[in-house]
């Protein structure tokens, strides 16, 4: 989420958080691994940005290898 964050330009940042149903503030505190999303929000952000993955997101939940929003 970090890197992703880096690269995306703001109008693209707005339309991942207004595509998932969250902040763009909100993302920055996922990235930041200040927060942990959701598994439903995490497969929102990954259905909505192919350049994310559930692992990169919560491998506590869904390990190294899971990629693919179940």
């Amino acid at each position: 989420m970090k890197n992703y964050l880096k690269q995306a330009a703001p109008c693209d940042r707005q339309a991942l958080a207004d595509a998932a149903g969250t902040s763009v503030a909100y993302l920055y505190l996922i990235g930041g691994r200040h927060r942990r999303p959701s598994t439903k929000l995490c497969q929102k952000l990954v259905a909505a940005e192919v350049m994310l993955s559930l692992s990169e997101l919560r491998p506590d939940v869904w390990g190294a290898s899971e990629t693919v929003a179940a």
